[in-house]
This record gives structure tokens, sequence and C-alpha cells, in this order.
């Protein structure tokens, strides 16, 4: 799976927003997303072709949860943008 070509996303820094995180964009439906720092490393590797697993081994070397927090919490996040229509298979 990977973000669909029509999707772009751009890390941000604290001054734009309450924290460090992502914008994305669609640009198919000129709609317009936030996502925090987390959301945003995952983003920033959904760019390649890349799997829910490799993505929770990120999320579990970056920041302080257990393994099945961190596969939990991308299983939601990619949930999300699959309703949203922001990624590919």
């Amino acid at each position: 799976m990977k973000l669909k070509s029509e999707v772009d996303m751009e890390e941000k820094g604290s001054y734009i927003a309450r924290t460090e995180g992502a914008v994305v964009v669609d640009y198919e439906t000129s709609k317009f997303f936030e996502a925090n720092e987390a959301g945003a490393i995952l983003l920033k590797n959904l760019k390649k072709e890349t799997t829910i697993e490799a993505l929770a081994d990120i999320i579990y070397a970056e920041f302080e949860v257990d393994k099945e927090t961190a596969l939990k919490d991308v299983k939601e996040f990619v949930s999300k943008l699959e309703k949203l229509g922001l990624i590919e298979e």
C-alpha cells in the first residue's frame, strides 16, 4: 500500500500549528488534512510501497510504545486513510 499519486504531504514545524506533524492535500478532491508527528512519520513512509507491519516497526522504534500498541495504532491510522481514499493497495 502507499499514498495515491494525487495525494501529497508536507511536514510542518510547530510554528504552523500546535505541534509538529504534516499537512496532507488530496488534489483530486481539494481537501486538506492535518496529522500529528506520528502521522507525519507514517505518511512519509507511505510515499513508497510498504506494509502495516513495517509501519508499526517504525512507530515502535521511534516512540515509547510496545509493539502491540504500535500495530493497533498503525492499523487505525491506515483505516482512516483508506476511508478518506488517500491510499491505494
